[in-house]
């Protein structure tokens, strides 16, 4: 599957809400057929709802893509703060990772550490890393969903745990709402998160600048880092000047 080529799709979708599969492949100038293909596949994860020859999206509040889509998208964004945020680890730090595709790109770099004690909670950064390093590798139990664990047992786990860093993305940051997320859950995931790491991390590439989703996970300042793929708007840079939050990107 071309991911660039359903990212358009999906571009095109938002702006028109609804189209035939005719005026979508003429808008994104593929052939009809191929158009149906990229449909079938993205119907299949929920991004899309196909019905009596017409496409629509599925609002990005109301569903958020699942995360074998999400690996696929914005790569070489993701890949770029994967390289930054190694910079922030040493050996024998113990460091959480989170379950999102951003996290993941940033284990695909740990095979070089030692004595690494790494948390997660997504099953495919922790098979990764179980296979590719040689450090210590936890998978936090709970409620298990799309391959991540969440919910009052991770909550339990992580109590007792203390991180030198943790790396957290978001589903959506702003100036002025910071980070928010579609499900409750994962955003007071967060919060337990930041009670207990030394340094807190946040890896968002700019995709997710200027978003909100329902519930508010944490503001700007409480995070000490924050890792990109490129420099935000003005006003976003001059909200980041004030709190004194580094930007790397």
């Amino acid at each position: 599957m071309n991911t660039d080529r359903q990212e358009l799709i999906l571009a095109v979708l938002r702006k028109k809400k609804k189209m035939t599969i005719l005026a979508l492949a003429r808008a994104v100038n593929y052939s009809e057929s191929t158009v149906r293909r990229d449909i079938r596949y993205m119907e299949k994860i929920n991004l899309v709802k196909q019905e009596k020859g017409s496409v629509s999206f599925i609002k990005d509040k109301l569903k958020e893509s699942p995360f074998e889509f999400k690996v696929r998208t914005n790569k070489d964004r993701k890949r770029q703060i994967g390289k930054i945020a190694v910079d922030f680890i040493e050996d024998y730090n113990t460091i959480f990772l989170d379950a999102s595709s951003t996290a993941l790109y940033l284990a695909k770099h740990l095979g070089t550490f030692e004595n690494l004690r790494i948390f997660t909670t997504n099953l495919e950064t922790a098979s990764l890393l179980e296979k590719r390093t040689k450090n210590d590798v936890y998978m936090l139990g709970g409620y298990v969903k799309n391959g991540v664990t969440n919910g009052l047992e991770t909550f339990k786990q992580l109590s007792g745990i203390n991180f030198d860093v943790a790396f957290i993305s978001s589903g959506a940051i702003s100036a002025d709402q910071g980070l928010s997320e579609n499900e409750e859950t994962e955003a007071l995931l967060k919060q337990r998160i930041r009670e207990n790491t030394n340094e807190l991390i946040g890896i968002i590439d700019s995709s997710k600048f200027n978003k909100f989703y329902t519930f508010n996970s944490l503001q700007l300042s409480n995070l000490d880092y924050l890792i990109s793929d490129e420099k935000p708007d003005t006003h976003f840079t001059e909200v980041l000047e004030k709190i004194q939050l580094d930007l790397f990107y």
